[in-house]
């Protein structure tokens, strides 16, 4: 593509189909009202090797800032995931990234595409999966001996809820994701090629 444009005098760019599908939204929107309140300690995120561009521009949206990106440890030779740890703007991100493709059908054979969570200081915010759901998970707390009453009571930490649903997955077949909630790539190059 780049060297078709290049020809023709023109420009292109990598499509965010992710970051506008309903539950990414979702995601994205609660990461960054969470972290307003809840100091992020670290990420984890697993992804198919075919989805990472995606996937850190989903990670740019939720931390303050992508900088700076360090590499702290690559696993070698581990299959079918290979293990990164980095530090994204000082924060931990641990990677398990599926590092297999058929070159004859690199669009296939992926475990999933990708998952994400934020762990807080409060608790974790969770993104199961592209086709899945969003969830708040609260940080337990375990009362010992001599805790105060209080806690107990209606209002107090123990009230509340342990995971609040935020996006509900729905079951649906492939075609309709393909056919009426992902928008195809013949319809983004028509698209872009319009903006231009």
């Amino acid at each position: 593509m780049r060297k078709a444009c290049t020809e023709n005098g023109l420009y292109y760019h990598v499509g965010d189909l992710y970051k506008s599908l309903k539950n990414v939204s979702c995601f994205i929107e609660a990461a960054k009202r969470i972290s307003e309140v809840s100091e992020p300690i670290c990420m984890d995120i697993g992804c198919a090797s075919q989805v990472s561009y995606p996937v850190f521009e989903i990670v740019s949206e939720v931390l303050k800032t992508c900088r700076l990106f360090t590499m702290e440890t690559v696993t070698e030779n581990n299959q079918p995931y290979q293990f990164a740890s980095v530090k994204i703007g000082g924060i931990p991100v641990h990677f398990t990234v599926q590092n297999q493709v058929n070159p004859d059908d690199p669009d296939n054979f992926m475990h999933y595409l990708f998952r994400l969570e934020l762990i807080t200081a409060h608790g974790r915010l969770r993104f199961d999966d592209v086709m899945g759901g969003v969830y708040w998970y609260n940080k337990m707390f375990v009362p010992v001996h001599g805790t105060d009453a209080s806690l107990l009571e209606s209002g107090g930490v123990l009230s509340a809820n342990s995971c609040t649903e935020l996006c509900k997955p729905e079951e649906k077949g492939f075609n309709r994701i393909f056919t009426e909630e992902w928008i195809t790539g013949d319809s983004v190059v028509r698209r872009f090629f319009l903006f231009i």
